[in-house]
């Protein structure tokens, strides 16, 4: 199932919109957002998936790389933090 999810990148303020499947990993995720900020920015902001922390928003919780968005409980409208 396809999600949206916003997500916020404190270190230079900008919020990203991504449409995701729910049943990637969140390490998936955060490697596939990270390449796709970088690019939008052209190389001007450094995130680096072995130190990035993917945060949801609405719970305030840390999220595994492990889980899958659903295991995560990420669905369609959340916000992410991705610092």
């Amino acid at each position: 199932m396809r999600i949206f999810v916003d997500v916020l990148t404190p270190g230079n303020g900008k919020t990203y919109e991504f449409q995701l499947d729910s049943t990637m990993s969140v390490g998936q995720v955060k490697e596939i957002m990270i390449d796709e900020i970088t690019e939008i920015e052209s190389g001007n902001i450094t995130l680096n998936s072995k130190t990035v922390i993917l945060g949801n928003l609405n719970t305030r919780a840390r999220l595994s790389d492990l889980d899958s968005l659903t295991e995560a409980g990420i669905k369609s409208g959340h916000s992410l933090l991705l610092c």
